[in-house]
């Protein structure tokens, strides 16, 4: 399965529409739906679950081919993170 994804920062899809949001969007979905279970999801959101597609507005698109190296970095990045602010000790 094709692993790669787009990349481009943005901002929230919902009220306040914070910008300065990371966007990963997979090239290949991780698992497949059936019409019935996306019907059942888009019930759940009459009014929608965001706002409508917004421009580019001259931000970069990038194509990552293989994800795995950046996520293993931002989980030890953001792991790293949390123990400094929690002062956590391993063991």
């Amino acid at each position: 399965m094709d692993q790669s994804v787009y990349r481009y920062d943005g901002s929230l899809t919902t009220s306040p529409y914070t910008e300065s949001v990371l966007w990963n969007i997979l090239t290949a979905p991780p698992l497949l739906v059936s019409q019935s279970q996306l019907d059942e999801f888009t019930a759940l959101f009459p009014n929608g679950d965001a706002r409508e597609l917004q421009p580019l507005d001259g931000r970069a698109v990038y194509l990552v081919p293989e994800p795995s190296s950046w996520a293993i970095a931002t989980i030890g990045l953001g792991l790293a993170a949390i123990m400094r602010r929690r002062r956590w000790q391993p063991g």
